[in-house]
Parts: structure tokens; sequence; C-alpha cells
């Protein structure tokens, strides 16, 4: 470990480091939420350049409707229409039945040379190969776009791969995360941060914009307040703060903006003692 600037002054320092191992289990307790809306992911400057390529991902599909889940101006194309998906390249298609119960891993993989195939991985397992007579050109470095209209589910974990893998190393990468300096890897999108715009690409920091929401679970519990509603914590006489006491609270809140009212009251509530209850 090296430090770009002196950190002992003649004091005590202490220095606490703390990392996560490679390769640790995948779990879908982060993930983005595509909400059928007109908003998309972004992955800016892609360049499948008629060569091998993988394009894998985990998917909780929801989508009942036709729509375009994976898309690059002149290069692959990955459409829903319920569970049932379309991988397009150059003019050629695949379509193929996938489970829309649970998560899934997929891998859609195009190969060249003398005997060029696109292919649909399920979680390791083959679902279709389509067999062509000719290699596909598609030259390009445009944005790749994730989501959009009729699109629902959740995704994340999304990787590039320049090479045309196969039903094994589906198989057994798909539970572990990567470090993004794996051989043949070109872009590499956990998709963990659940907050911001941001996506961090772990191999070429070609970083996604995620112009969607996040979805975390467990999801965390409040109290709504609607229609002058409150609150009443009754069980406080063992907190009995005198005048020569600082005190401090803490909560979360989120407001709706445009709006004003009480937060917190520590009044009777009795209008008849002059301390009604403030709503908004």
């Amino acid at each position: 470990v090296r430090f770009n600037e002196p950190i002992s002054q003649g004091v005590a320092t202490n220095i606490t480091l703390r990392g996560l191992q490679n390769q640790q289990a995948i779990d879908h307790s982060v993930t983005v939420a595509l909400d059928g809306g007109s908003n998309k992911i972004e992955l800016p400057k892609q360049d499948l350049l008629s060569k091998n390529f993988s394009i894998q991902f985990w998917l909780d599909n929801n989508t009942t409707a036709s729509g375009v889940l994976l898309n690059q101006i002149n290069g692959p194309k990955i459409s829903l229409n319920g569970d049932n998906v379309t991988f397009e390249l150059d003019g050629e298609t695949l379509t193929t039945a996938i489970d829309g119960s649970q998560y899934n891993f997929y891998s859609f993989i195009y190969q060249n040379g003398n005997t060029p195939f696109l292919r649909v991985l399920q979680n390791g397992q083959e679902l279709k190969t389509e067999s062509l007579d000719r290699e596909l050109s598609f030259n390009n470095r445009n944005s790749i776009f994730v989501g959009g209209d009729n699109i629902l589910g959740n995704i994340h974990d999304i990787r590039i791969w320049s090479k045309a893998t196969t039903a094994g190393l589906a198989a057994a990468e798909k539970d572990l995360t990567l470090s993004g300096n794996e051989i043949n890897l070109i872009g590499y999108w956990p998709l963990n941060e659940g907050n911001g715009n941001t996506g961090r690409d772990l191999v070429r920091s070609r970083n996604a914009k995620v112009n969607l929401s996040w979805f975390i679970k467990p999801k965390g519990q409040g109290y709504a307040f609607d229609n002058n509603s409150y609150l009443t914590l009754d069980n406080v006489a063992f907190v009995q703060p005198t005048n020569f006491e600082d005190i401090t609270m803490s909560f979360w809140l989120k407001a709706n903006t445009g709006e004003s009212g009480t937060i917190f009251s520590n009044g009777s509530g009795n209008a008849n003692l002059g301390e009604p209850i403030l709503t908004n």
C-alpha cells in the first residue's frame, strides 16, 4: 500500500483497509428497475466489430407486451414479447421462449468463422442455436441502450465479451462477480450502486448512464402520512430531558415538495390548552 502524502506527523495513526475478494457470490439485492417507460440505461461507445461476442446479464422478466430490451444501432438487438425473446443481428434472427418466473442469467452469442451462428443460453443451458450461411457485418461504436417502452423487470450484472462463450463457461461464471481484468472481457457493469445515475464499468471506465430507478431489497419500512394523519409516540415516559440537557433527534424523511406542516411536535395535542395537533 502506498500513500501520496505523509500520514504520520509524530502522533498515533490508525489505518483501516477494507475490500472485497474477487468472485463474490452474485445476489439480486440491488438491481435496476425496468419500468416500461421510455427511460433507458446507456452503455456508451461499445465497439462490436464484426467479430465474436457474447452479451450476458441477469434478468427478472415481467414483460407482458412487446418491446426492445437491448439495442445498438447497426448492431445487436434483443426484443421481448412476453416470455419470448428475439435476437437480431445484421438481418439474421433467432426467437425462443424464456423463463419469466425468476431471475435467470442470459447469454446472447455470435460466433463468426467457418461455422457462424447465433445462440441464446439461459443459466448456461442452450435454448436455441441458429446456424448461419455467412459471416455477419456490424462495424460500429454506437452506444447500447437497455430497457424502454413496455419492458418490465429487473436487470443487473451486464457483461460484454469479445468471444463466443460456451455453455460450460456461462454456467460456471454466472453466480460469481468478476474483477474486470478477465481475458476477452470488454465491458462489465455490476449495476450494484443503488443510487445516482452512474453504473461503473470495471473494464474500460465507459460508465453506464442509468436513467431509471434502482430496486433494492429488502425494502425499508416507514409511515405514510396522508390526509392529515399523524403518529403518536405515547410510550416515552422514560425520556425525560431537563432544561439543562442537549437533545438530538434523528430520522429519515421523504416529503412532497410544495407542502408545509409540522414534522415533529412535543405538545399535548389538546387545543383547549393551546397546544393543538398541527398537520399539513
